[in-house]
């Protein structure tokens, strides 16, 4: 698949969504999936979120390249670093041996 294919697929997605948000009750939505989204659209227009949380979801984020990943628990299959919060399939460097208890 041709990368301006994928590109145009997620951002016909984004676009998706965002209409179906439009849709939704204010209070069907929990707080922190909306400050998630807002880190993320900043992320890919290079806005600064507009609140204090988002803000700080996004610099977490964009500490990722440099961070020096701390692996917090498996939850849902998967580890987080407890710094940045990126997973652990999405980071190239292998993940430490894992203690048994």
């Amino acid at each position: 698949m041709a990368e301006d294919d994928k590109g145009q697929r997620l951002r016909d997605f984004i676009e998706a969504q965002a209409a179906l948000l439009k849709t939704m009750e204010p209070e069907d939505v929990p707080l922190l999936r909306l400050q998630r989204s807002a880190a993320a659209l900043a992320d890919v227009t290079g806005e600064t979120p507009p609140d204090p949380e988002s803000n700080v979801i996004l610099g977490a984020w964009q500490r990722t390249p440099t961070c020096h990943h701390f692996w917090g628990p498996t939850i849902g299959g998967e580890r987080f670093c407890t710094k940045c919060q990126v997973p652990n399939s999405a980071v190239d460097e292998p993940s430490p041996p894992r203690r048994r208890r």
